[in-house]
């Protein structure tokens, strides 16, 4: 039988498509908490509950670690280092998206434009996104964790593991005495993460290959071989190397259908989006048009596509 993990899941509802957040409690010296979740009374009144509940309060927690910069990751944060004192710590990736001035949508629009979305489209995404931002206060400062860095408790330690894919600055934290991974958004049991389109972390005038780079590190857990995955969403993964199995078919399934509906005329991004998943709405019109360029990136690594840019958009043909 299994021990009990050393951290306790805090539960609850989000305003968001995965319906639902866990975040980790790891009451160990300094008492950490892994994610904050939104802005959202549901999310404060379950950390205020479970801190309660072990005999702390806010003024307890000493450390705060993020797993990317989603605003479902982090909206909590400043509001919990202010009552707390708590440092903050996220991978140098993905830092940039919790501090003033960063704008998600401002940072998408050029690749959105080059993908083909049109203007009213455009629009649309942009008023989610000013109602996302109510989500999440900006912060002053984060601290930087690193690959293979060791988050050190009492009693025990956790491995920084740097899975860039569904976020460039992604990282999963691995007990590596227990063979348990805190997993993030990285592996899910019932859906796969998005593989969100970025700059490139070495070259932001170019758009990462979020789907090569997320299909890398799951390899590279595989190789871990964790027990069991505690995910941010959904319940505990008790056969990670299936689900890893599962989750790389499906993208295998998905990439050849992509490849099915190239033709020699040439499509944008988002015209094979809707071909795909129907005309998208709201946040949907990113990820359907993120998942689409991830998968093109695989066939034109594959030398099974070809792209064509032409007045700022880029088209894709068969070769």
């Amino acid at each position: 039988m299994r021990q009990e993990p050393p951290a306790v899941p805090i539960t609850f509802p989000v305003p968001f498509m995965v319906k639902s957040m866990n975040l980790y409690l790891f009451p160990a010296e300094p008492l950490t908490l892994l994610d904050t979740g939104p802005k959202t009374p549901p999310a404060r009144q379950a950390i205020r509950k479970t801190l309660e509940t072990r005999g702390y309060g806010y003024r307890d927690l000493k450390r705060i670690i993020i797993t990317h910069g989603h605003v479902d990751h982090f909206g909590l944060a400043r509001e919990l280092a202010q009552a707390s004192g708590a440092a903050i710590y996220i991978h140098p990736y993905d830092a940039y998206k919790l501090l003033h001035g960063y704008s998600f949508i401002r940072e998408k629009l050029p690749l959105l434009r080059e993908a083909g979305v049109p203007d009213e489209r455009l629009k649309e995404l942009e008023g989610w996104c000013i109602n996302a931002d109510k989500l999440f206060d900006p912060l002053d400062e984060v601290h930087p964790l690193q690959e293979n860095e060791q988050i050190s408790f009492d009693s025990f330690s956790l491995k920084i593991i740097h899975c860039p894919g569904h976020s460039q600055g992604h990282i999963c934290l691995y007990d590596e005495e227990r063979k348990e991974l805190y997993g993030g958004d990285h592996i899910l049991k019932h859906i796969t993460p998005n593989p969100a389109i970025e700059p490139s972390p070495s070259a932001p005038e170019k758009r990462s290959h979020s789907l090569v780079q997320y299909l890398d590190s799951l390899q590279k857990i595989d190789r871990l071989n964790p027990s069991c995955i505690f995910p941010a969403h959904g319940p505990v993964i008790d056969s990670p190397r299936k689900r890893i199995k599962d989750i790389q078919r499906h993208h295998l399934r998905r990439k050849e259908r992509l490849q099915g509906l190239l033709n020699g005329r040439g499509s944008t991004a988002y015209d094979l989006g809707q071909k795909l998943f129907g005309i998208p709405k709201e946040m949907d019109i990113f990820l359907i048009v993120s998942e689409v360029l991830a998968h093109l990136d695989l066939l034109l690594k594959e030398e099974k596509a070809v792209a064509l840019a032409k007045n700022g958009v880029i088209y894709y043909s068969t070769p």
